[in-house]
């Protein structure tokens, strides 16, 4: 439950991560008042949530909620590839940067390929910076969340070189 991961954090923790889960219209609100995100990452907007909010917009806008909740020296990590996700983008005050496979994006990969049967390669990009990447994760899909990571660190400051060796290390 939420309120038990929120109460093993402690002053000394740096960070802390937490996912919400919602299954009604009007939940998130709550939760982002309670969180006080300093960095959100949205991954995507897809059909999981059909069948409790009945349409997409409404998982959108509930979705958005935790990103509202930014202060504005906060940070919106959105997959800019989700069209729904990058609608975001105009509900945000705090500072963004998008993630995904299109250019354009603040990080992003290409030259995506199987690496073996139990492993993917690709060219990561930040900014002007790109490095190549091995992952043991499989598949195209499984870059996404590498990329999130990747924009995550990024705004803590995390060179590049050490972002593809922990992504590596994976």
């Amino acid at each position: 439950h939420l309120t038990d991961a929120m109460f093993k954090v402690r002053p000394e923790h740096r960070h802390a991560v937490f996912e919400v889960g919602i299954n009604q219209a009007g939940q998130m609100a709550p939760y982002a008042r309670m969180i006080q995100p300093d960095i959100t990452v949205v991954t995507s907007i897809g059909s999981e949530h059909l069948r409790s909010l009945g349409k997409l917009t409404v998982t959108r806008h509930e979705k958005a909620e935790m990103v509202r909740a930014l202060p504005p020296e906060g940070w919106a990590v959105l997959n800019g590839d989700d069209e729904n996700v990058r609608w975001m983008a105009g509900e945000c005050n705090a500072r963004m940067v998008t993630y995904g496979l299109g250019e354009g994006h603040d990080i992003r990969a290409s030259e995506i390929r199987s690496a073996g049967p139990l492993s993917t390669s690709f060219q990561l990009h930040l900014g002007e910076q790109s490095l190549p990447c091995h992952t043991g994760l499989v598949g195209r899909h499984m870059i996404y969340p590498l990329l999130a990571a990747a924009a995550v660190a990024q705004v803590e400051g995390v060179k590049l070189t050490d972002v593809v060796q922990r992504l590596q290390d994976l």
